[in-house]
């Protein structure tokens, strides 16, 4: 199974920070351990979750993991065998939630 390394861009160390904020004063909403380990569950299999399909992002192979209220946006370089997280945000846009809906069904 190949192995992948996972680095943060300054957006999503910055949104980390500020989840870590919002669950200090919002106990119980949001799990940012919970979020430490699905991250890092992406040095194995990254591809499982599915392509973030806004038109914009389509062509970047931006791809989303959503762990509880939190989305995880991130991109594989597959040379490299980096995964790249780009920006973590909690859902508050249901838009977002129903496209992870209907993401996860057409994937499968």
């Amino acid at each position: 199974m190949i192995q992948y390394s996972i680095e943060f861009t300054e957006s999503a160390k910055n949104d980390f920070f500020n989840l870590y904020c919002y669950e200090t004063t919002h106990p119980g909403c949001i799990s940012v351990e919970d979020l430490k380990v699905a991250v890092a569950s992406l040095e194995v299999m990254p591809e499982r979750f599915p392509y973030f399909e806004e038109k914009e992002m389509v062509d970047k192979q931006v791809r989303i993991m959503k762990e509880g209220k939190t989305c995880v946006f991130y991109y594989i370089n597959k040379e490299t065998k980096v995964v790249s997280i780009l920006r973590m945000l909690f859902i508050q846009d249901v838009a977002i939630e129903q496209q992870l809906v209907v993401s996860s069904t057409t994937e499968k």
